[in-house]
Order: structure tokens, then sequence, then C-alpha cells
């Protein structure tokens, strides 16, 4: 029988001191993708132009490199949040994400990484806030022929388990809004059961471990989930995507974790 396998890739944060070191480094391992991480955009310091110019910079780098681009992550907080509740605020920050959209659109990225929530989200507002999420996300997918993917998030954001991003994808109905899963975000199910929910609607993945208390981000084997189970339930499902790290550890133990992962499940996966 014909072993399972996927494209291996990496988050790379364009606002990191390594970016451009990693970027290399991943070209040279053989990595098949790179998600560009634009998140750390609040925390760069300088000017609104400094920022811009270090993303520009970095987009330079990896189209000079030929790396592609399997999805840019948008950033995430109280200036980029879609389900915010006032309708100035919203519209601010709706044109904050398509700025980003647009800025980053000639790396001609399979999807873009959205966050459908800051938290902390309370409960009396939950409600009103995926009905405004559900708005603004067809609002912007009707403005690119990309994909948006929306993240599984933890704790109290909105889209923390999978009956309820499945409920806002299906309610938003457009063919190009789909499902990031970050396996190490489901903290309410086990992630290989929450994958396994999700189904045809995941497009890409965020992967690292963690122990069901709170999102960790550690390397695959560390922490509490099934990876068999859940590369099974990925093949299952007949996920063809990348398989992208996301964690802070050197290139080249993720690509051996990558390796290790994979051959295992194809030496075990016929007596799971």
């Amino acid at each position: 029988m014909k072993n399972y396998s996927l494209r291996l890739g990496k988050s790379l944060s364009c606002y990191s001191d390594d970016f451009f070191t990693n970027l290399q480094k991943a070209k040279d391992l053989g990595f098949d993708t790179i998600d560009f991480d634009t998140t750390q955009y609040w925390l760069y310091k300088g000017t609104d132009e400094d920022r811009l110019n270090q993303l520009n910079k970095a987009i330079d780098a990896v189209l000079n490199l030929g790396m592609p681009v399997n999805g840019v992550h948008i950033p995430y907080g109280v200036d980029w949040d879609l389900s915010e509740l006032n309708q100035t605020k919203n519209a601010e920050n709706f044109n904050n994400v398509l700025s980003v959209i647009n800025s980053t659109s000639r790396l001609s990225p399979y999807c873009y990484v959205l966050h459908g929530s800051f938290e902390p989200v309370d409960t009396i507002y939950r409600e009103d806030k995926l009905k405004v999420l559900v708005s603004t996300v067809k609002k912007l997918s009707a403005l690119t022929d990309k994909i948006i993917a929306l993240e599984i998030l933890p704790r109290t954001c909105l889209l923390n388990t999978s009956k309820e991003i499945v409920k806002v994808v299906d309610k938003i109905s457009m063919s190009n809004v789909k499902v990031c899963v970050d396996v190490n975000h489901f903290l309410q199910e086990k992630s290989e059961d929450g994958v396994l929910y999700i189904g045809n609607r995941i497009v890409t993945t965020h992967i690292s471990d963690h122990d069901y208390e709170n999102e960790r981000h550690w390397m695959p084997g560390k922490g509490k989930i099934d990876w068999l189970k859940l590369i099974a339930n990925l093949e299952k499902l007949g996920y063809n995507g990348v398989f992208n790290y996301e964690l802070e550890v050197s290139l080249e133990e993720v690509k051996n974790n990558f390796i290790t992962l994979f051959n295992n499940y194809n030496k075990l996966k016929y007596s799971i």
C-alpha cells in the first residue's frame, strides 16, 4: 500500500531577526513551502514606514529565492479583530486586514490565515460577535480570490471548538472560506477528533504539541496529542496539503521530527 505523506512547511516571522537566515536554511534543507507570518507586526519596533519596509524586504527575499508560500498569517489583536462590535472600529480593523492582504499579494500565497477574534471574549457577547464575524469575513472573502483560512483558536476566543468553527464557515458559505487547524489550540476536545469533525473544510495546518491545559507550541511528541491518530484522520479525510510547523525550534529539528512522524505512521498505520 502507498505511504502517506504531506508537504513540509514552517512558519517564519518576517519581523524576526533571523528571518533571512531561516528562509535560506528552509530552502537548503528542502522544505516544500513556508508560511509568511506577519503576526509580530505590532511588536516590531519603529514607525509604520519601518514595518512596511521590513515587510517588503522579506517579500523580496522570498521571491528572489523562489520559495513557495503556503499561507500568509494576518496579524491579530485589538486592531485586527473582525468580530469587533463597534462598527467604526470594525471598519478600521477590516481595512487593516485588507491592507496586509494587498501588501503581500505579490507572494501569491495559497491562503491567508486569519484569527476570528481577540480575547477574552465575554460569554454575553459571544453570539453577537459570531454574527459580526460571519458578516465581516463574508465581505472580506469577496475582495480576494485567495482562500481565507479561519484558524481554530484556544481559550475564550471565537472558533475555539470544531463545532463552532464549522458552524461559522458553513454560515459564511463562501467557497474561499475554509479552516486552518492549529492542532495545539484544541483545548475542549482531542485534536484528532476535532480534525475529523472539521473534515474537508481543512486547507492548511499549524503543527505543534500541547498538554490540553493551554497552547504550548511544543515539538510533536512532547505533549499529549496522539499523532498516529491525528495523521490517520488527515489521511482518512484525503488531506493533501501542508504539514506546517508553528513553533520555535531549529529547522533541522523540524525536518527530523517530520520524517520520524511519517515513518512511524506508515509503519504502524494498519495496526491503529
